[in-house]
């Protein structure tokens, strides 16, 4: 609103406001700023005109006919098993801190980095042994609570050693009272030292965590949906990226099934001879 909206519209009555006004803003938008940028504006403009026919400002909607553009510029990047050993030991390797334990936990439990950087000590809890993060507000609007893995709770309770005086929140920043905020340079400075990081993004810590559960075997869909918080499988889908030797070994297992092993090394060595 205030970046691409007021320095528009500032003067301008909400009743005057057209589609043309509209397509104007989001096509000089689009000189600079991805297609999914300028789709999150026109998701903003069009909630906003929502409202106002709700409450009585506008009696029609200007933007019904705006179409959305299509995005082609997401590029997930999914970290291996091997590569998640390198970036925790990044991680560990440099000056540690808040904002290097708050990534190790976005890798470690595929948590949205703004949900961990805002998550409070009053609710995180262990009961039985078993650790747990209640999330009241998420992306989606609703809580949730975050199941913490032994590996997540190590990085916890080391946190909780740094635990500042009448500071709520775990990942607390040197403001008396303020979180962190998004550790941009404590990521850059783990993959300079990871080295082989280089196109990785915060946000793919999440995706990674969803994709090495799903290669292992061990998960499904449904369990990693849970995990992550989704409300819709579909959306969880895109998480999916299935490794070549998962599939490979899916494939061999019909293989083993028609033919047994031995039959199969018997006509091998007969063609090779």
């Amino acid at each position: 609103m205030k970046k691409y909206l007021y320095p528009e519209w500032k003067t301008v009555p909400l009743t005057r406001i057209s589609q043309h006004h509209i397509q104007r803003v989001l096509d000089s938008a689009l000189v600079k700023l991805k297609p999914a940028t300028v789709n999150r504006i026109r998701s903003c403009i069009l909630r906003m005109f929502r409202l106002a026919m709700e409450w009585g400002f506008v009696e029609k909607h200007p933007g019904t006919y705006i179409k959305k553009l299509k995005e082609n510029n997401v590029k997930q990047r999914f970290i291996s098993k091997d590569e998640v050993v390198m970036f925790i030991q990044a991680c560990d390797a440099g000056e540690g801190g808040a904002g290097a334990n708050a990534l190790k936990v976005a890798l470690l439990t595929g948590m949205r980095i703004s949900e961990i950087c805002q998550s409070q000590w009053k609710d995180f809890a262990i009961e039985d042994g078993n650790a747990t993060l209640f999330l009241p507000h998420t992306k989606a609007g609703l809580a949730r609570t975050v199941l913490i893995n032994n590996a997540a709770l190590t990085v916890l309770e080391e946190q909780s050693r740094r635990r500042k005086r009448n500071n709520p929140y775990i990942f607390a920043s040197e403001v008396e009272g303020k979180a962190i905020t998004r550790p941009k340079k404590s990521f850059s400075r783990i993959k300079e030292r990871a080295g082989i990081l280089e196109h990785l993004r915060i946000h793919d810590l999440r995706h990674s965590f969803a994709s090495i559960l799903i290669n292992s075997g061990k998960a499904t869909l449904y369990d990693v949906q849970h995990l992550l918080g989704h409300h819709s499988p579909q959306t969880t889908t895109r998480y999916a990226h299935i490794q070549s030797s998962r599939l490979r070994f899916v494939s061999e297992q019909l293989g083993d099934f028609v033919l047994p092993r031995k039959l199969i090394e018997k006509e091998i060595r007969h063609d090779q001879t």
